[in-house]
């Protein structure tokens, strides 16, 4: 017995790939054969450890997922403030000259 979540997890790892890649026929479009799909080796732990597998899988996609909402964030504010800084500067409201001949100096 294979969990389907699994198996489909087992699909999207480098070792899938990898086999895919040296099993693939290329004629006019990308082909596995049935036979090929056979004979490929899939690696089934006890359903229990399946579980665990995926419930650990779940909680590290879960800590990455929230860094890269939390990185997303981030990049929106500097966003925001780039273009709230080059308004200001634009209108007047900064005046940059001093800073600007500082830099060319």
């Amino acid at each position: 017995m294979i969990n389907p979540e699994f198996f489909f997890t087992f699909t999207q790892s480098s070792a899938f790939h990898d086999w895919k890649n040296v099993t693939l026929i290329t004629a006019t479009i990308e082909n596995i054969s049935a036979e090929k799909y056979a004979d490929m080796i899939v690696p089934i732990p006890p359903l229990n450890e399946q579980c665990m597998l995926l419930d650990g899988l779940r909680d590290t996609r879960h800590g990455i997922d929230r860094a890269v909402d939390k990185i997303q964030q981030e990049i929106a504010l500097i966003i925001e403030y780039r273009t709230r800084l080059f308004f200001d500067v634009v209108t007047g409201k900064y005046d940059v000259r001093q800073v600007a001949s500082q830099t060319f100096e």
